[in-house]
């Protein structure tokens, strides 16, 4: 190999070094920047942990804070019961004899479908969200020993309760309030349940504020 030959690929060589140590720097100055935010961020948590130690140590504010926890948890678990009283009440319909929800299972079936856009983080009171969140609370159902035909009807139906449905923004802020433990589960419209299964699109009331 001649001089020049050799003096190329010293050169070559010698920009590849100076890459890679290029890379290297930088690789290393990212984890050092990470290293002090991940410090910052520990550093911040600490604080306001300390901060919330501090608050609950007054009686009032901790009597506050447990009440705030206690209603979170009462409202969790009324989601649970609405998606179990929904599924029920979609079986009771798949083995009856009825062409569609009555009142009561109807009114199941429709706070089902809410408590499943709660669970899933869907907004119920946008109809593709909704079904959605229908298609949830339909996956929650057993079709086992009923027939196809009837299990089909079944989803129909239950797809047509929740395109009938109008489920209302005060209604949905009242049950956010619930979940943050800011009040006690509220069903919103004040009206009795019957008034809440406007699911047959044939009258018109409170409820789902309507």
């Amino acid at each position: 190999m001649d001089e020049n030959a050799i003096t190329r690929l010293r050169d070559k060589k010698d920009a590849e070094i100076k890459e890679l140590q290029g890379r290297l720097d930088k690789a290393e100055s990212e984890a050092i920047r990470s290293g002090n935010k991940a410090y910052s961020e520990h550093q911040r948590a600490e604080s306001a942990e300390n901060q919330v130690r501090e608050m609950l140590g007054i009686p009032e504010i901790k009597e506050i804070w447990e009440s705030i926890q206690q209603k979170k948890e009462a409202f969790s678990k009324q989601i649970d019961k609405w998606i179990e009283d929904g599924v029920a009440a979609i079986r009771d319909y798949a083995y009856g004899k009825d062409n569609d929800f009555q009142p009561k299972q109807g009114n199941a079936v429709a706070w089902g479908i809410i408590a499943e856009a709660f669970r899933y983080g869907l907004d119920p009171t946008d109809e593709k969200q909704r079904r959605m969140a229908t298609a949830y609370l339909l996956e929650e159902v057993s079709w086992t020993g009923m027939s196809e035909f009837k299990a089909g009807l079944t989803a129909s139906r239950t797809r047509q309760l929740c395109d009938a449905m109008t489920v209302t923004k005060d209604l949905m802020a009242n049950l956010l309030l619930s979940a943050g433990g800011r009040s006690g589960i509220s069903t919103g419209g004040g009206g009795s349940n019957d008034e809440l299964t406007n699911w047959d699109g044939t009258k018109k009331k409170t409820g789902w504020g309507i």
